[in-house]
């Protein structure tokens, strides 16, 4: 039986609404301390409904853990190490039965408590409403609730790394959802009721989203009394709304470097440039019978790109070359693989050698086994126009190899529709991109070549069952010595193979006001991310998840 937690805030609650006038004009709030982060359209949600928009949108993504909590945190950079966050500790022998201790004084809004059926319940629902989240380490085989505020959950398979499972996954009220289980999706979801720092104050789509400060948060939550996200049509609003003194930040994609002028004098507002989260690369659709099935065609095309033009012509020199869908600075990076650095006259003489001529004297290489060109489709999402400019000037500089690229630029429906499918051979390349993030075990997923939930996202459509079995090693070592050399195997198997070809990595530039957050706190992918909320919360990192006793 449920206790409603006995206090006072009911009261005050009431009295902070009489006092907050119920408008999101700026120049009417009262509140004490206020961020507003701009977001577009695009960008952000159109109902509270918890669907695949809370996964994928980028408003959405930053929010869930305002209002929610989660069992754990990504840390802040360098570290990105697990954060304690609603439970206070977690313990396991084998990797494969985890417990966990859930924070005592944590209540949902509505003041029920958070309980371990609240986070069992969750984490069997959330995977269902958002398949993105229905990876191995949160198949559940067996679960105990031990009390109240404990929990043993049995996976399916052990689950390695420096990580603990179920990153990211929502702890929702079980006796409000329980009712809509069957059919979450159809639950308006209006009140929102969740036990994280920030509650919702109010919401219209297209307009703008506000937040409170949830006073009776068991840990020391919001930095701010108010947050607004507000929301603009598009980047050029965004922009002036920015330059107007309308909102404090930029939500989630920054500025692109040609804007930087534009901010950079301005009193009151600070740059701040990080490393990106995004990994740009081309996909070969193995799937199809063209001359890509050659690896000396695929390894002659990256030869044939030249990355530094890319970066300096789409990016201002606001980028970098990747190699591997790990990041550098990461200790699974190897930097020992194949390297795929511009060379015209080795990709040319890759293809000569191989006996890829121009017979026919059009300018484009023929292949004498199977009696066609080199004339390749390139596929490109026309939403994404970093990727738009990116894909002309991989139709200029291939040109020079003989080789032809035809441009096939289409909405984003379309390009995932493609992309997804590649046996139904809507293309032969395509630029393609993801935000692996520090916890990036999932983004090897792309090239596995069994069935899993995954196997749609394997747009090259690679078959190794050799990756494979490195993959699941992977995944399931807890031994931190062992690891590393199966992520450094299967770059290299990567590289060799090459189903898809690497191309680079954006900065991120941020623009905020110093009157808002004096010293940001910066991560790869910026200063507003689903990996770093720290700007919104404050943050708890003096103790572990190895600690004894709760965090408050």
């Amino acid at each position: 039986m449920r206790e409603i937690k006995n206090s006072g805030h009911f009261i005050f609650l009431l009295f902070l609404t009489v006092l907050t006038l119920p408008c999101f004009q700026v120049q009417e709030l009262k509140a004490e301390s206020r961020l507003f982060a701009g977001f577009t359209l695009d960008e952000s949600i159109t109902s509270l409904a918890l669907n695949q928009d809370w996964q994928q949108k980028p408003m959405a993504r930053i929010l869930q853990p305002l209002i929610y909590d989660q069992l754990w945190s990504m840390g802040p950079a360098p570290e990105y190490t697990a954060v304690p966050s609603l439970a206070w500790k977690w313990e396991t022998e084998d990797h494969r039965t985890w417990t966990f201790h859930l924070q005592p004084e944590a209540y949902f809004r509505d003041s029920f408590p958070v309980t371990a059926e609240d986070v069992i319940f969750s984490l069997k629902l959330m995977p269902r409403i958002d398949p993105a989240l229905n990876h191995r380490e949160v198949r559940i085989a067996n679960y105990k609730i031990i009390d109240e505020k404990t929990l043993e959950v049995t996976l399916a398979e052990p689950h390695g790394g420096n990580y603990p499972p179920f990153y990211r996954i929502p702890v929702l009220p079980s006796y409000i959802w329980k009712l809509y289980s069957k059919k979450p999706e159809t639950y308006p979801n209006i009140e929102v009721i969740g036990s994280g720092p920030y509650h919702l104050k109010d919401f219209k789509a297209g307009e703008s989203l506000r937040l409170v400060r949830n006073t009776d948060y068991w840990g020391e939550g919001g930095r701010f009394d108010e947050v607004q996200f507000l929301i603009f049509n598009d980047q050029k609003q965004l922009h002036d709304a920015m330059l107007g003194g309308i909102i404090d930040l930029f939500g989630y994609q920054g500025i692109h470097p040609s804007q930087i002028p534009d901010f950079e004098y301005r009193p009151g507002i600070n740059n701040v440039i990080s490393a990106g989260m995004d990994l740009n690369w081309l996909s070969f659709n193995l799937a199809k019978s063209t001359s890509l099935q050659n690896i000396v065609v695929r390894k002659a095309l990256m030869l044939g790109i030249s990355k530094t033009e890319i970066i300096d012509e789409v990016y201002s020199g606001y980028a970098r070359e990747i190699d591997s869908f790990v990041y550098p600075e990461q200790m699974e990076y190897n930097p020992n693989t194949e390297k795929y650095h511009f060379d015209l006259a080795k990709a040319k003489a890759l293809l000569s050698k191989s006996g890829f001529q121009d017979f026919d004297g059009d300018g484009v290489r023929d292949d004498p086994e199977v009696s066609r060109d080199l004339t390749f489709t390139l596929l490109i999402s026309n939403a994404n126009q970093a990727h738009v400019a990116m894909g002309d000037l991989i139709q200029s500089q291939v040109r020079a190899l003989g080789i032809r690229i035809n441009l096939m630029k289409v909405d984003p429906f379309i390009y995932f529709s493609f992309l997804h499918n590649p046996v139904e051979g809507g293309f032969d390349i395509a630029i393609n991109s993801a935000e692996p993030g520090p916890y990036n075990d999932w983004i090897w997923n792309v090239m596995k070549s069994d069935e899993d939930l995954y196997n749609e996202y394997n747009s090259s459509h690679y078959i190794n069952y050799a990756f494979d079995r490195v993959y699941s090693r992977m995944l399931t070592s807890h031994n931190l010595t062992r690891r590393p050399k199966y992520y450094y195997l299967l770059q290299e198997i990567m590289a060799d193979d090459l189903p898809y070809g690497l191309l680079v990595r954006s900065y991120k530039i941020c623009p905020i006001r110093e009157t808002a957050i004096p010293e940001p706190i910066s991560s790869m992918g910026g200063i507003s991310s689903e990996i770093n909320v720290w700007n919104y919360v404050h943050q708890e990192s003096s103790l572990d998840a190895t600690t004894d006793e709760p965090l408050f």
